[in-house]
């Protein structure tokens, strides 16, 4: 029999220093599990609401404010908002959404709204720019389906404005018009 070999017996026989890495080894493992666990925690503000994503899948009912617990990353993710906040982007400002050059002949054959200009019915042109307002009505689609929503209510409202502007003279935009054009955009 080798005498290098562990002998087996109480701790006090085997290597203290070893005995001591054992239960240190352990004690962090616990210790790392337990904070893992309690990383689930997730605190909802009073004006927010949050969206639990189940693997990938978006759960059927939101988290409302309060402290909840869901699982830990990766299996749960949350995505939080606020659905009674308004927002709001102009519409008729000189913008280019993306890292092309901003000349406005390639702008506008990208679609991009380009600036405040419109011709009218009457082949005038008007400049008219816009504050447009908008809350979150489906947040599933909202926070997964959409990537830049200012950009989706500003191309919206621009062509909106576009095909109205279009169809009525100048002179009812400055004066009458301006309502219904407003409630039609």
């Amino acid at each position: 029999m080798s005498s290098d070999a562990p002998q087996p017996g109480p701790p006090a026989a085997r290597s203290p220093l070893r005995w001591l890495a054992a239960k240190a080894l352990a004690v962090t493992a616990i210790v790392m599990a337990a904070i893992y666990l309690l990383s689930g925690i997730t605190v909802i503000k009073p004006e927010e609401q949050a969206l639990v994503l189940r693997l990938g899948k978006a759960m059927a009912v939101p988290l409302l404010p309060g402290t909840h617990y869901t699982l830990p990353y990766p299996m749960d993710r949350i995505l939080v908002y606020k659905p009674s906040e308004v927002k709001d982007v102009t519409v008729g400002v000189a913008k280019v959404y993306d890292d092309r050059p901003a000349d406005r002949d390639s702008a506008s054959r990208r679609g991009v709204n380009v600036g405040p200009e419109f011709l009218t019915g009457d082949e005038n042109i008007i400049h008219i720019k816009l504050n447009v307002q908008y809350q979150i009505g489906d947040a599933s689609a909202y926070l997964l389906r959409s990537v830049d929503t200012d950009r989706l209510v500003v191309v919206a409202c621009d062509e909106a404005l576009t095909e109205h502007v279009a169809q009525t003279p100048v002179d009812s935009i400055l004066t009458s018009g301006r309502q219904p054009l407003l409630a039609a955009v």
